[in-house]
């Protein structure tokens, strides 16, 4: 859905384009609350649906805490800073209110787990507060060690490695520059990809020094 036409008060939109998608609408036939928690009731099926923001404008940080690299660092996470999150969240449960309540839906569903009468009712204020309350992460992380072209504002180069730090690369979603509206494993296995192809020409580099020594 495009942010432009998403929510009746005016947001930016932060997509690629204007038919790009900065909302995922989850459907899944399983209970999918606190991080997988088994239901109270094991008797009844479960089918949970969710949205989740794929361009959100809030930003954490990870920061250091000590100079020993086996101390944890300081995760901020900064879920919904900005009106701009908050706005999009509460449209995208609205949105799953009304999949749930199209005749594909109604046979199906006997009652709501939680919200316990749905969103019917339930004002803008009410609805974020509980986006607050039983909102989760999907796990897919990003841009906390962005590739750039300095350490000055990033922690990565072109070709993975750590500036200021020799011998060491990072491969993985962290090094994403900015945000991505998708689910990362593929383009975690790219870099993986781009990372063989670097050993490899690293490797011939070594053989050719060999042979001409």
């Amino acid at each position: 859905m495009a942010a432009e036409e998403a929510v009746a008060v005016k947001v930016k939109d932060l997509s690629s384009g204007p038919r790009a998608s900065d909302m995922e609408i989850l459907s899944c036939a399983a209970y999918y609350m606190d991080h997988g928690r088994p239901p109270l009731n094991l008797s009844l099926d479960y089918h949970s649906m969710g949205a989740i923001l794929l361009r959100p404008q809030s930003r954490g940080t990870v920061s250091l805490t000590s100079s020993n690299p086996f101390a944890k660092p300081l995760i901020r996470a900064n879920y919904l800073s900005t009106p701009h999150d908050r706005a999009l969240m509460v449209h995208g449960l609205r949105t799953c209110q009304k999949i749930a309540e199209t005749e594909a839906y109604r046979d199906v569903f006997v009652q709501w787990e939680t919200p316990e009468r749905g969103l019917q009712g339930m004002s803008d204020e009410e609805v974020e507060a509980y986006v607050r309350r039983t909102g989760e992460t999907i796990y897919h992380p990003m841009c906390t060690a962005r590739m750039g072209r300095s350490g000055e504002d990033s922690v990565v180069d072109g070709r993975l490695r750590v500036h200021g730090v020799r011998g060491l690369r990072v491969v993985d979603a962290s090094v994403f520059p900015g945000v991505l509206a998708c689910h990362p494993v593929s383009l975690d296995l790219i870099f993986l990809d781009f990372l063989v192809a670097l050993s490899s020409e690293r490797g011939q580099r070594r053989e050719r020094s060999l042979a001409n020594s």
